[in-house]
Order: structure tokens, then C-alpha cells, then sequence
């Protein structure tokens, strides 16, 4: 995950993901255990958008004309 992904959230040096820094500088990012243990949750959430896709999308058509 790069920097750009984080971007300043306060995440990005707390409790879902570390920073492991290199010599010669370069930064990378890697889910802690506790962020580690979102991850069912958030594919759960991806999986359900991909499965309703259609119908958001026609929803947010619909509401956008009104």
C-alpha cells in the first residue's frame, strides 16, 4: 500500500496499519493484526456492492434526473 493510498488519515500511524521504514529512505505499509481483522468485513462489503451494482447504479440514475 502506498503513501498516496493513506493519504493523512489518522489510520495510517494508528491501529489498522504500521509504517516499516528502509535505508535508503523508502516508506511501505502493512496491515496491523487488528486491521488484518477488518479485512472479512471489508470484502464482505466489495462483495456486496459488486452483487447490487446494477440495482445502485439504476437507483442513482433514477435519483439523479428528479
Amino acid at each position: 500500500m502506498d503513501k498516496s493510498a493513506c493519504g493523512s488519515l489518522p489510520i495510517e500511524h494508528g491501529d489498522f496499519v504500521r509504517e516499516l521504514a528502509e535505508v535508503p529512505p523508502r516508506v511501505e505499509y502493512a496491515l496491523t493484526p487488528l486491521g488484518e481483522s477488518l479485512l472479512g468485513a471489508a470484502s464482505a462489503l466489495v462483495q456486496w456492492a459488486a452483487d447490487n451494482y446494477v440495482e445502485i447504479r439504476d437507483h442513482r440514475e433514477l435519483t439523479q434526473r428528479a
